[in-house]
C-alpha cells in the first residue's frame, strides 16, 4: 500500500465517507466535488487502499485524455496497472484503468470487478456505462463528478443509492484550494427565439448572434482593458467561431490560436499558453474535462449555454490555484444571467435538476425604499412601488455603462450593504459599523447613506 499521506482534509473526509457508505451496504455512491478540488486524488486514494487487498478495479473515463490522466496518478501512487484502451496490449493485472468504449466491447473476455470507479459520472446514463453496469450488478461504483447532473435534467438515482456532497467552491477558494476571481458581464447578448436542442441552444444559430466582428471586438476590448496579455481561454460555438476570434485578436497584437479537435498539436497549443509563447487559446469543445491549464488567468466566454455542467466546466477552466492569482471572467454572452456566479451554492441532488441557492437573481432592490422584496413581486410591500414586467427583469441584471464590463461580485456586494444599511441602521454612525463588517471604507457608508439613503427616516 502506498503513502494516502497529504491529502488535503476534505479529500480525507470524502475518502472516509465514502468508504462508510459502502460499510453500511450501500452499493453504489456518487461523490460531487467542485472542478480542482482533487477528485483525482481521491479516485488514487480509494484504489490504493482496495488494491491491497487484491480486489479487481476498473476506473472508467470517457475521454483519451482522462484515461491518461488516471493512468499517471495511480502511476504516481506506485500502482500496478493495465490500460483498457483501443490499440493498448492487455496487461493481466487486476488493477485497470478503461476508457468506456473500449470496457463495454469487452466484457465478456474480462474478469468480473469488485469495485467500479467512474470519472465524470454525470455521464453514468450514456448506453455504454448502462451496459458495464448491468453487466457486473454486484460490484461496487464509486462515480465522481464536479456536477451531478445531465443536461436534460433526468435524474441519477436509478443509478447511485447515495450521493456525498463536498466542500462548496467558495470553501475551496477561501481556503486557497482553488484561485478567487472577479466577474464581469456587458449587455446581454440576444438569444430570443433560438431553438433548442437536446437541452441546449441549437449552435448553429445561436452561431448567427455570437459571431460578428462587432461582437468580438467588444471582447477584444474588454480583455484588453482587464486582462492585458494575461493567459487567456476564449470559449466559442463553433470551429469557425474559433478561429474567427483568433483572428481578431492576432489583428490587435496579441498571440491567439484556435484550438479543436480536428486539429493536431493541442497539447503543445497548451503549453504555449503556460509557457508564454501563447497568450489566448480559442477554443470549441475541447478544453472541457480533463485539462488542468493552473496558469490560465482570464476566461473569456462567448459562448452561450443553458447547461450549468458546461457553464461551470468553462468558469473552472481558469479558477486552479496559483499563489497570487485572481482569475478574471469575462462573460460576454449572460451566461451569469442563467447560472449565478461559479461559486454560487447548489444544491445537488440524484433526483433530477438542482435547485439553486442565488442570492443576486432571488431578491431584487426596490429603487424607492431599498427594501429587498422577492424577484416576482409586483407591489412593494413596504412602500407601494409597482413593477412593470420589463423594470423586473432590468433589476435582476448587472448594469453597464459606456460600453464597460461591470465587475458582478463588486456590484452584488455593494447592493447587498445597501440592503443592510436599508434594513439594519439608523444613524449614520450604525451605518458606518455596518460598512466595517464587510470590510467596506467608511466613506462607502456615508456616500450610501447620504445620497441614496437620505429618505429612509
Amino acid at each position: 500500500m502506498s503513502d494516502l499521506f497529504g491529502l488535503w482534509p476534505h479529500q480525507d473526509k470524502g475518502v472516509c465517507e465514502i468508504q462508510e457508505a459502502w460499510r453500511l451496504g450501500i452499493k453504489s455512491v456518487c461523490f460531487q466535488l467542485s472542478t480542482g478540488g482533487g477528485k483525482s486524488r481521491i479516485i488514487r486514494t480509494i484504489v490504493d487502499m482496495h488494491a491491497i487487498s487484491g480486489k479487481v478495479i476498473y476506473v472508467i473515463a470517457h475521454r483519451e485524455r482522462l484515461v491518461k490522466q488516471l493512468s499517471d496518478e495511480l502511476t504516481d501512487a506506485g500502482i500496478k496497472h493495465g490500460i483498457i484502451q483501443s490499440g493498448r496490449p492487455y496487461l493481466k493485472y487486476r488493477v485497470q484503468v478503461c476508457s468506456i468504449q473500449t470496457l463495454a466491447n469487452r466484457i465478456d473476455k474480462l474478469s468480473y470487478p469488485e469495485l467500479i470507479i467512474i470519472d465524470e459520472a454525470h455521464h453514468v446514463k450514456a448506453n455504454n456505462y448502462v451496459k458495464v453496469i448491468d453487466a457486473w450488478p454486484d460490484a461496487l461504483i464509486l462515480g465522481v463528478t464536479a456536477t451531478p447532473q445531465r443536461l436534460d435534467g433526468k435524474p441519477l438515482n436509478d443509478i447511485f443509492d447515495k450521493l456525498i456532497i463536498g466542500p462548496p467552491m467558495r470553501d475551496l477558494i477561501d481556503k486557497n484550494y482553488l484561485s478567487d476571481y472577479d466577474y464581469f458581464a456587458p449587455d446581454t447578448v440576444d438569444l430570443s427565439g433560438v431553438h433548442h436542442q437536446a437541452g441546449e441552444y441549437k449552435s448553429s444559430e445561436i452561431l448567427e448572434r455570437v459571431d460578428k466582428r462587432s461582437i468580438i471586438g467588444s471582447a477584444v476590448e474588454h480583455y484588453k482593458l482587464h486582462a492585458d496579455h494575461e493567459p487567456a481561454i476564449a470559449c466559442c460555438v463553433s470551429i469557425a467561431h474559433a478561429e474567427h476570434v483568433a483572428e481578431q485578436f492576432r489583428e490587435a497584437g496579441y498571440k491567439a490560436l484556435a484550438v479543436h479537435s480536428k486539429m493536431s498539436g493541442v497539447d503543445e497549443a497548451i503549453n504555449g499558453l503556460k509557457d508564454g509563447s501563447l497568450e489566448i487559446l480559442c477554443q470549441c469543445e475541447l478544453l472541457g474535462e480533463g485539462v488542468d491549464i493552473k496558469g490560465a488567468v482570464c476566461l473569456i466566454g462567448l459562448r452561450p449555454t443553458e447547461s450549468l455542467v458546461i457553464f461551470l466546466q468553462q468558469t473552472g477552466r481558469v479558477l486552479r490555484y496559483v499563489k497570487g492569482k485572481r482569475a478574471i471572467i469575462l462573460d460576454h454572452v449572460g451566461n451569469w444571467e442563467r447560472h449565478g456566479l461559479p461559486d454560487d451554492e447548489r444544491k445537488w441532488s440524484l433526483s433530477g435538476a438542482i435547485k439553486k441557492d442565488m442570492g443576486i437573481s432571488k431578491l431584487k432592490r426596490c429603487p424607492d425604499c431599498l427594501h429587498p422584496v422577492p424577484t416576482v413581486t409586483r407591489v412593494c410591500e413596504y412602500c407601494g412601488h409597482q413593477w412593470t414586467e420589463t423594470a423586473n427583469i432590468i433589476n435582476r441584471i448587472p448594469e453597464e455603462k459606456s460600453g464597460v464590463l461591470i465587475n458582478v461580485k463588486d456590484r452584488a456586494q455593494k447592493n447587498n450593504l445597501v440592503i443592510e444599511i436599508a434594513r439594519s441602521a439608523k444613524t449614520l454612525k450604525e451605518a458606518i459599523e455596518i460598512a466595517k463588517s464587510h470590510g467596506v471604507v467608511h466613506t462607502q457608508a456615508y456616500n450610501i447613506w447620504t445620497g441614496i439613503l437620505k429618505n429612509k427616516c
